[in-house]
């Protein structure tokens, strides 16, 4: 016994209903691992980032202190060359404190990423 040409026809919308779902779930889920992918590359930047603001208060502050006034600013050696920094020194008041603040920056003008920090110190 043959199919009729009623139940072919009902075949063939169902497997085109079927590979129009099985290609949007598909695309949906390329999508979401882009997002994650992306986002797990921007907390590593931040990681990354914090760690070298790190570094350079720490040489700004305790081993090599600039003076009252002083603005700073270079790149990073590699591997870390698309990391900039910049570091400003002011006295806190009247007081005999030194604030010490750096910024490393990193990204492109459209997408320029920052995270800051201060260390107070006595000189």
């Amino acid at each position: 016994m043959g199919r009729s040409n009623k139940a072919l026809g009902v075949a063939l919308i169902e497997v085109l209903v079927s590979v129009v779902l099985i290609g949007v779930g598909l695309v949906t889920i390329v999508r979401a691992l882009d997002i994650c992918v992306r986002t797990t590359r921007r907390v590593r930047d931040v990681q990354q980032a914090e760690r070298l603001l790190d570094e350079v208060l720490l040489d700004a502050a305790w081993l090599d202190p600039p003076a009252a006034g002083t603005r700073l600013s270079g790149r990073f050696d590699a591997p870390h060359g698309r990391f900039h920094w910049d570091v400003k020194t002011e006295t806190v008041g009247n007081t005999p404190f030194l604030s010490v603040r750096a910024t490393v920056r990193w990204g492109d003008s459209r997408r320029a990423r920052r995270v800051t920090g201060e260390r107070v110190m006595l000189p």
